[in-house]
Protein backbone atom coordinates (compact mmCIF):
# COMPACT_ATOMS: atom_id res chain seq x y z
CA UNK A 1 0.00 0.00 0.00
CA UNK A 2 1.45 3.36 -0.98
CA UNK A 3 1.26 6.38 1.33
CA UNK A 4 -1.55 8.90 0.84
CA UNK A 5 -0.62 10.75 -2.39
CA UNK A 6 -0.38 14.51 -2.13
CA UNK A 7 -1.36 16.66 -5.12
CA UNK A 8 1.34 18.85 -6.60
CA UNK A 9 0.55 22.51 -5.91
CA UNK A 10 -0.17 24.83 -8.81
CA UNK A 11 2.40 27.48 -9.70
CA UNK A 12 1.53 30.89 -11.17
CA UNK A 13 3.89 32.64 -13.57
CA UNK A 14 3.91 36.23 -14.80
CA UNK A 15 4.04 35.50 -18.54
CA UNK A 16 2.73 32.77 -20.79
CA UNK A 17 5.35 30.65 -22.52
CA UNK A 18 5.61 27.68 -24.84
CA UNK A 19 8.20 24.95 -24.92
CA UNK A 20 8.31 21.48 -26.47
CA UNK A 21 9.33 19.90 -23.14
CA UNK A 22 6.26 21.23 -21.28
CA UNK A 23 2.63 20.08 -21.12
CA UNK A 24 -0.05 22.68 -20.56
CA UNK A 25 -3.40 22.12 -18.86
CA UNK A 26 -6.60 24.10 -18.85
CA UNK A 27 -7.25 25.46 -15.34
CA UNK A 28 -10.63 24.24 -14.10
CA UNK A 29 -12.35 26.03 -11.24
CA UNK A 30 -13.34 23.27 -8.84
CA UNK A 31 -11.97 21.11 -6.04
CA UNK A 32 -8.76 19.12 -6.38
CA UNK A 33 -9.66 15.48 -5.83
CA UNK A 34 -7.96 12.13 -5.46
CA UNK A 35 -9.97 9.06 -6.36
CA UNK A 36 -9.20 5.45 -5.48
CA UNK A 37 -10.92 2.45 -6.99
CA UNK A 38 -10.79 -0.95 -5.37
CA UNK A 39 -12.58 -4.01 -4.12
CA UNK A 40 -13.03 -2.35 -0.72
CA UNK A 41 -14.94 0.50 -2.34
CA UNK A 42 -14.47 3.91 -3.90
CA UNK A 43 -12.76 6.84 -2.23
CA UNK A 44 -13.17 10.41 -3.44
CA UNK A 45 -10.96 12.65 -1.30
CA UNK A 46 -10.31 16.37 -1.07
CA UNK A 47 -6.81 17.81 -0.92
CA UNK A 48 -7.03 17.66 2.88
CA UNK A 49 -8.13 14.00 2.83
CA UNK A 50 -11.83 14.64 3.56
CA UNK A 51 -14.28 12.33 1.80
CA UNK A 52 -16.40 13.93 -0.93
CA UNK A 53 -18.11 10.65 -1.88
CA UNK A 54 -21.42 11.36 -0.19
CA UNK A 55 -22.18 14.74 -1.82
CA UNK A 56 -21.13 13.48 -5.28
CA UNK A 57 -22.77 10.05 -5.76
CA UNK A 58 -22.74 10.41 -9.55
CA UNK A 59 -18.93 10.50 -9.47
CA UNK A 60 -18.76 7.48 -7.17
CA UNK A 61 -21.06 5.56 -9.56
CA UNK A 62 -18.82 6.45 -12.51
CA UNK A 63 -15.67 5.45 -10.60
CA UNK A 64 -17.26 2.07 -9.80
CA UNK A 65 -17.17 1.33 -13.55
CA UNK A 66 -13.36 1.71 -13.68
CA UNK A 67 -10.83 -1.06 -13.00
CA UNK A 68 -9.87 -1.74 -9.37
CA UNK A 69 -6.52 -0.49 -8.10
CA UNK A 70 -6.41 2.99 -9.63
CA UNK A 71 -5.41 6.23 -7.89
CA UNK A 72 -6.48 9.22 -9.96
CA UNK A 73 -5.57 12.89 -9.50
CA UNK A 74 -8.01 15.42 -10.89
CA UNK A 75 -10.36 18.35 -10.49
CA UNK A 76 -13.97 17.94 -9.40
CA UNK A 77 -16.13 20.47 -11.24
CA UNK A 78 -19.76 21.26 -11.92
CA UNK A 79 -20.09 22.59 -15.48
CA UNK A 80 -22.38 25.59 -16.06
CA UNK A 81 -24.69 25.84 -19.07
CA UNK A 82 -21.87 27.45 -21.10
CA UNK A 83 -19.48 24.57 -20.29
CA UNK A 84 -17.30 26.55 -17.90
CA UNK A 85 -16.67 25.35 -14.35
CA UNK A 86 -19.15 26.78 -11.84
CA UNK A 87 -17.15 26.99 -8.60
CA UNK A 88 -20.07 28.25 -6.53
CA UNK A 89 -22.18 25.26 -7.60
CA UNK A 90 -19.49 22.67 -6.80
CA UNK A 91 -18.98 24.38 -3.42
CA UNK A 92 -22.74 24.38 -2.75
CA UNK A 93 -23.05 20.72 -3.77
CA UNK A 94 -20.18 19.78 -1.47
CA UNK A 95 -21.97 21.31 1.54
CA UNK A 96 -25.31 19.51 1.06
CA UNK A 97 -26.00 16.84 3.69
CA UNK A 98 -29.60 15.73 3.22
CA UNK A 99 -29.82 12.61 1.02
CA UNK A 100 -32.82 13.88 -0.97
CA UNK A 101 -31.08 17.19 -1.70
CA UNK A 102 -27.87 15.36 -2.67
CA UNK A 103 -29.82 13.29 -5.20
CA UNK A 104 -31.55 16.40 -6.56
CA UNK A 105 -28.19 18.18 -6.90
CA UNK A 106 -26.69 15.19 -8.73
CA UNK A 107 -29.64 15.19 -11.15
CA UNK A 108 -29.88 18.96 -11.73
CA UNK A 109 -26.18 19.92 -11.59
CA UNK A 110 -24.11 16.77 -12.14
CA UNK A 111 -20.41 16.95 -11.41
CA UNK A 112 -17.50 15.80 -13.56
CA UNK A 113 -14.12 14.51 -12.40
CA UNK A 114 -11.52 15.81 -14.84
CA UNK A 115 -8.56 13.45 -14.40
CA UNK A 116 -5.11 14.71 -15.34
CA UNK A 117 -2.84 12.12 -13.71
CA UNK A 118 -2.72 8.43 -12.81
CA UNK A 119 -0.68 7.87 -9.65
CA UNK A 120 -1.23 4.13 -9.20
CA UNK A 121 -2.47 1.41 -11.53
CA UNK A 122 -3.39 -2.07 -10.33
CA UNK A 123 -1.12 -1.82 -7.31
CA UNK A 124 1.85 -0.31 -9.17
CA UNK A 125 3.08 3.08 -7.94
CA UNK A 126 3.52 5.24 -11.06
CA UNK A 127 4.61 8.46 -9.34
CA UNK A 128 8.28 8.02 -10.29
CA UNK A 129 7.45 7.59 -13.97
CA UNK A 130 7.50 10.46 -16.45
CA UNK A 131 4.23 12.34 -16.85
CA UNK A 132 3.88 11.26 -20.48
CA UNK A 133 4.06 7.60 -19.40
CA UNK A 134 1.47 8.20 -16.69
CA UNK A 135 -0.75 9.98 -19.25
CA UNK A 136 -0.54 7.00 -21.59
CA UNK A 137 -1.43 4.66 -18.71
CA UNK A 138 -4.32 6.95 -17.75
CA UNK A 139 -5.80 6.65 -21.23
CA UNK A 140 -5.34 2.85 -21.19
CA UNK A 141 -7.24 2.50 -17.89
CA UNK A 142 -9.84 5.29 -18.03
CA UNK A 143 -12.28 5.56 -20.91
CA UNK A 144 -13.83 9.04 -21.16
CA UNK A 145 -17.42 9.29 -20.03
CA UNK A 146 -19.86 11.98 -18.95
CA UNK A 147 -18.75 11.92 -15.26
CA UNK A 148 -15.03 10.97 -15.52
CA UNK A 149 -12.98 12.65 -18.23
CA UNK A 150 -9.22 12.10 -18.63
CA UNK A 151 -7.33 15.04 -20.13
Amino acid sequence: MIPQPRPTPLVRVAEAFDHADWLFELKHDGFRALARTGQSGIQLLSRSGRSMAEPFPEIVSALEQLPDGLVLDGELVVPAADGRSDFEEVRRRNLIQRPRMIQEGAAKSPAVLIVFDLLEAVGEDLRTRRLLERRQALHRHVIPGPRVQPT
